[in-house]
């Protein structure tokens, strides 16, 4: 049985875990049942962490095995590059940026898109490890006093999809989250006008995009197609995304 809760984590952190019976979904309210879910870990576990990361929960992600560098990168919204790892040794963390449309209530460098929508640019951080599977995901800054404000207890579009992509957690889940960040990129770049942002946007969401083909490239080869994209896949929204920047500066 898990602890009775002591400190309240300001984190918002789940642990989801794949059965015989399906997936089961479970609320991580404190700082000692998250040490309690990480001290009694099995592989059909992952731990999703959604919005902002507190130092407190970072702690005990540390003394769990999580690189430290791994979760200040995350804190700081920083791309993380491990300064340790051997070569040919496994890739244990992959990171990804997303683009998420708005809802009322929310403000974090806003993007303006075709037909009035609001997007944002944000990460994703997922870390695999022998003790441990994290999935670290941002989520935009919402202001308190707008009521509209989504609950911090919803689920954004990206959480949903990434969940129902992962079926019975069978599947590998680098490649899963590689899939359906690329779909979200090919939604949004397919419903852009040729001038429907400033070119400092589009030069924005170029860098994002090279940093997830960056990561598509250290995927492990054993992915199977069906469950990863590959470096095609994103050098192409590269050349749609670069033909757009050179039509808007002309």
């Amino acid at each position: 049985m898990a602890p009775a809760d002591t400190q309240n984590t300001a984190s918002e952190i789940a642990v989801f875990q794949w059965t015989i019976y399906g997936r089961q979904h479970v609320a991580i309210p404190s700082i000692e049942n998250l040490r309690y879910q990480l001290g009694h870990w099995t592989s059909n576990r992952l731990i999703v962490i959604r919005g902002l990361l507190d130092e407190a929960t970072a702690e005990v992600l540390q003394a769990s095995g999580v690189d430290r560098e791994f979760l200040d990168a995350y804190k700081e919204r920083k791309a993380y590059r491990p300064k340790h790892r051997r070569w040919r040794s496994p890739v244990t963390s992959w990171w990804w940026k997303f683009p998420e449309l708005l809802t009322p209530g929310c403000l974090r460098e806003v993007m303006y898109v075709a037909g009035g929508k609001e997007v944002v640019l944000l990460n994703a951080a997922l870390w695999v490890g022998d003790t441990a599977r994290i999935l670290l995901i941002e989520r935009p800054v919402a202001f308190a006093h707008r009521a509209e404000a989504p609950p911090p207890s919803q689920a954004t579009p990206l959480e949903r999809e990434l969940l129902e992509a992962l079926g019975n957690g069978n599947q590998p889940l680098e490649g899963r989250l590689s899939q359906v960040i690329h779909e979200r990129w090919i939604d949004l770049v397919s419903g852009l006008g040729i001038r429907s942002l400033p070119v400092t946007a589009y030069t924005d969401m170029v860098v994002a995009v090279e940093g997830n083909l960056d990561q598509t490239r250290c995927l492990p080869a054993a992915i199977e197609a069906v469950h990863r994209t590959d470096a095609r896949d994103w050098e192409e929204i590269l050349i749609r995304l670069e033909r757009r920047v050179s039509k808007v500066a002309k």
